[in-house]
């Protein structure tokens, strides 16, 4: 697949300019030819520029994509066409990036693609949206499909939003206490040391070092702001790397509490659509395929791979889970009476809202947790400060009195 940057005419004469994706030119000669449209122009874009170019297009939010689907599912619940509908929410949309993706919707309709297909060759809606709505499509339910779709990106994004918190603390914390510490040993203390140079004060060990901690900062704080900076970049970068993201999410899972953060919300977001999926009618073994290209945590992915042969080659869900070694045995047990009863939509979505409520539990608990910590980091910084500043300024004061 290569980025093509093209130019056309429509059917009343006008230009237009696109960005796509295309296997071939001919696919892109076909496409136009479907939309009653004329190639006028094109270029080759390598896959780099192309992906800039398709960012900065942006993406609509899953929240976004949500009351989108809300939207449309009432649209369709009432007998609306499709293409009245998608007309109504591309001009109620608040944002160019959701009212482009719709508009591209709509030309794919006019192509002769169903709403399903038209959702995937945008590039920009979630697989479980596309998934449900192809199903709302073959069973003639369109409208519930929607619904439960929008229903399950809202659950996803307060799972997401809840891990997010649980965060925010601790990293704008660590900020703070860097940021202070930075600015006394670039601004503070060098103004002290001078002073106590001037008044020839005895400087003792704890003091000594101080003063040399404020030289490596002011000789080397650019390099270090760029370290702090190239941390997070290098992060994003590294995880590109399938090897990198693996290993790094088997050490986020084990992490005390921040883990059992993770884990929960791996856990909620892959029993809610289980759930959703299950309950559509589709067969779990798809389910299972599909989900396996949408688990954010690489690891987790990893570890659940096996489920999918296991159940192919004729073993239940539950005895599935318990050969992974990673599932609770609650969930085991759960699933396993969903099973036997034919029920298996409702335990699912038990489980998920079971991990969902320990995941903000641990929310509110991971500040408590972290304060302790934290006074402790900061209380022992401040007695080194008082320890390295206070003595030598008592012998300051004592030899002033002196004179």
């Amino acid at each position: 697949m290569a980025y093509l940057l093209y130019s056309a005419l429509n059917r009343e004469g006008q230009s237009i300019r696109r960005l796509g994706q295309y296997a071939a030119l001919q696919d892109l000669d076909k496409e136009l030819s479907l939309h009653g449209e004329e190639l006028v122009d094109y270029q080759h874009l390598s896959d780099g520029i192309g992906r800039l170019l398709e960012s900065l297009r942006g993406k609509p939010k899953p929240l976004e994509i949500a009351e989108f689907c809300t939207t449309l599912s009432h649209y369709v619940a009432g007998g609306i066409e499709l293409q009245g509908a998608l007309a109504d929410a591309a001009e109620s949309s608040s944002t160019s990036s959701m009212r482009s993706a719709i508009i591209d919707i709509r030309r794919h309709l006019k192509g002769g693609f169903s709403l399903s297909e038209g959702m995937k060759k945008t590039g920009r809606f979630p697989d479980v949206v596309i998934s449900m709505s192809k199903i709302g499509e073959e069973s003639g339910n369109l409208a519930r499909m929607l619904r439960d779709a929008a229903q399950h990106l809202e659950r996803v994004e307060e799972i997401k939003g809840a891990a997010k918190r649980a965060m925010i603390y601790p990293t704008f914390t660590l900020l703070v206490v860097g940021a202070a510490g930075g600015f006394w040993m670039t601004a503070v203390v060098p103004k002290i040391v001078e002073l106590f140079e001037a008044m020839q004060v005895e400087l003792e060990s704890a003091t000594l070092m101080l003063i040399s901690m404020s030289k490596f900062f002011n000789a080397y704080w650019p390099l270090m702001l760029a370290i702090v900076v190239a941390i997070p970049i290098g992060w994003i970068l590294a995880r590109r790397n399938e090897r990198f993201r693996i290993a790094s999410d088997n050490a986020l899972w084990r992490l005390p509490v921040v883990g059992r953060i993770v884990q929960g919300s791996q856990m909620a977001f892959y029993y809610q659509y289980l759930s959703l999926m299950y309950g559509a009618g589709v067969v779990i073994t798809n389910a299972l395929d599909t989900m396996q290209k949408t688990v954010s945590n690489k690891y987790f992915a990893l570890r659940v791979s096996g489920l999918l042969s296991d159940l192919r080659s004729g073993r239940m869900l539950a005895d599935a889970f318990k050969e992974c070694e990673l599932f609770p045995l609650l969930d085991q047990r759960m699933v396993s009476i969903g099973e036997q009863t034919g029920n298996l939509e409702e335990q699912l979505d038990k489980l998920a809202d079971i991990h969902f409520k320990r995941v903000q539990g641990l929310v509110e608990v991971l500040p408590k947790f972290v304060e302790p910590v934290m006074l402790l980091v900061l209380g022992g910084g401040f007695a080194f400060f008082i320890v390295a500043l206070m003595g030598p300024l008592y012998n300051m004061i004592s030899n002033v009195g002196g004179v």
